[in-house]
């Protein structure tokens, strides 16, 4: 299965390297449909992967997130068998983009 970036302005290919351990897993999924982080006073945690405290959202993007994109299918199965291709850019280290 190919990745493809089909913007103009931005020509990346994802590739899943292998990751941080978490979920119970060596290298877990690198694609999540949701993601959600925890703030406990001015510290942020991330309990997909275990990693944190981060002082930041900016500190947690830059260290946690590589870039981001969106996966299209034939049909709304999901199935790998229905992939069609991949929109996503890479994370520009030093901006915030997560809101």
């Amino acid at each position: 299965m190919a990745n493809k970036d089909l913007s103009s302005s931005d020509k990346w290919d994802a590739i899943d390297e292998s990751g941080l351990a978490g979920q119970g897993n060596d290298n877990p999924i690198a694609i999540f449909g949701d993601h959600a982080l925890v703030q406990k006073g001015t510290q942020i945690y991330d309990p997909s992967y275990g990693t944190g405290p981060f002082t930041s959202i900016l500190d947690w993007e830059n260290k946690s997130v590589d870039g981001y994109g969106v996966q299209f299918y034939k049909y709304p199965s999901m199935l790998s068998a229905d992939f069609l291709f991949w929109i996503g850019h890479k994370d520009i280290k030093g901006t915030q983009e997560v809101q």
